[in-house]
C-alpha cells in the first residue's frame, strides 16, 4: 500500500480533519500512525474516543499483516527480498537490530528484535543473540536494523558489529550471511557491497 494510499485510507476510517492534521505534522501516513503519539492524535480536531479506538484497531492490523509478511519470507538469500519484508524498519523512530535466523536452506525459523536503542545506536548481546541460534539448530544468521536518520552508510559501530558478529559465527559455525541497514526508502547490504 502506498504511503498515499495509507493516508486516503485512514481519513476514509478516522475524522478527515484529525488526519490531514497529523500528516502535516509528520509527512505520511504510514508516519502519522506510527510516530505520532496517542496524545496527538487524542487532541487533533475531530477524534473522541471512537476515534481512538479506531486508531488502535488500524495500528494493531497493520503490526499483524508486518508480521505475517517477514514470517512468509520464503528465501532469506536476497537482500532486496529482506528489505522489502521489513521496510516498516524504516519508520522506527529508535534504532532496532533484528536477528533472522535461518536453516540450511535460508529459510525463516524465527526472527528476533535482540535489541532497541535510541535514535543514533543500539547495543547487542553476540552471546545473546548465538546462543538462540544455537537452541533453534540455526544454520546462519543475517542482521537487519534501522537507521532513524534515513541514511543507510554504515557506522563504525556498524563495520564492528558485523565484523564482531562474523568472528562468532565463524567459531561457532553459524556464519553471518549479511548485515543490512534499513533506512529512507533505500538499504545497504554487507554482503552485496563485498564486506562480509
Amino acid at each position: 500500500m502506498s504511503e498515499c494510499s495509507i493516508g486516503e485510507t485512514l481519513a476514509e476510517l478516522l475524522p478527515r480533519t484529525a488526519v490531514e492534521e497529523i500528516i502535516t505534522t509528520y509527512g505520511d501516513g504510514y508516519s502519522a500512525l506510527f510516530k505520532a503519539e496517542d496524545v496527538e492524535w487524542r487532541n487533533s480536531y475531530g477524534m473522541g474516543p471512537n476515534g481512538m479506538k479506531k486508531l488502535r484497531a488500524i495500528k494493531r492490523l497493520i503490526k499483524d499483516l508486518e508480521a505475517k509478511k517477514i514470517n512468509g519470507l520464503s528465501d532469506a538469500s536476497r537482500p532486496l527480498d529482506i528489505y522489502k519484508s521489513m521496510q516498516d524498519m524504516q519508520y522506527f523512530e529508535t534504532e532496532h537490530i533484528r536477528v533472522l535466523y535461518l536453516n540450511n536452506h535460508n529459510k525463516l525459523l524465527k526472527y528476533d528484535d535482540v535489541s532497541i536503542g535510541h535514535t543514533t545506536a543500539a547495543i547487542t548481546d553476540i552471546k545473546c543473540v548465538f546462543s538462540m541460534a544455537i537452541r533453534l539448530k540455526a544454520a546462519s544468521i543475517i542482521i537487519v536494523h534501522n537507521h532513524p536518520s534515513g541514511r543507510v552508510k554504515p557506522s563504525e559501530e556498524d563495520r564492528k558489529l558485523t565484523k564482531d558478529m562474523k568472528v562468532a559465527g565463524e567459531i561457532l559455525n553459524i556464519p553471518l550471511l549479511d548485515h543490512i541497514i534499513i533506512g529512507a526508502g533505500r538499504y545497504y547490504s554487507f554482503s552485496e557491497e563485498g564486506k562480509i
